[in-house]
Formats: structure tokens, sequence, C-alpha cells
């Protein structure tokens, strides 16, 4: 195999792998209450994240993985478009009943950080 070839299987892993990442850290930081789902940031991240794993397809392709990256990319897209055109409220979130004990409290706390 050419070194050319070897040297675009191995970018184009490398920005899949960076792209996985992105994902695995979007959610990281949703789940430990440092991103909001509705936030442009989470979106974004998400967007890049998909579009940096569709990229390393088109050298290895794979139909499944192509179809949910696309649908991850399309739907973090219209999140984005979402949250920076205004449309995103925390009115649309429903609302939660009170907290129930000291941990849902801590959380509760936490969030509104």
């Amino acid at each position: 195999m050419g070194g050319s070839t070897e040297l675009g299987y191995l970018l184009a892993d490398g920005i899949g792998l960076f792209g996985a990442t992105l994902i695995v850290v979007a959610y990281f930081l949703l789940q430990t209450g440092r991103l909001d789902s509705l936030s442009l940031s989470f979106s974004v991240i998400n967007a890049l994240g998909a579009s940096g794993i569709l990229f390393s397809l088109f050298h290895e392709f794979n139909l499944s993985a192509f179809a949910i990256e696309s649908f991850w990319l399309a739907i973090s897209l219209y999140g984005a478009y979402k949250a920076r055109c205004g449309f995103v409220t925390h009115c649309h979130v429903l609302p939660r009943s009170p907290p129930t004990n000291d941990c849902d409290r801590r959380i509760n706390r936490a969030i509104r950080r």
C-alpha cells in the first residue's frame, strides 16, 4: 500500500476518533450538569463530532454507522438552529416534581448554577 493512502487512512481515523471523543465529552458534560442539552454549545459539539465520524466513514464505509451519524448530525444542526435563533426556552421543559430528598436538592442546586 502506498504511503499517501496509509496517511489518508490515519488522518481519517484520527478525525473520526476525535469526533467520537467530542460526542462522549458532550454527553459527559451533560450528565455532570455542566452543559445544558438545549444549549447551542451542546448541539455544536455533537454536530462536530458526528461530522468527524462521517468524514472517517468516507475512507472505510459502513452503512449503519453512516445512517446513525447522518441522523445525529441532522438533529444536532436542528438543535443548534433552534438555540441560535432563540426558539429554545426552558419553558419547553416539563415541570419537575419538587425534590424529595437531599440528593435531589443537591442535583437541582448544581444544575441551577
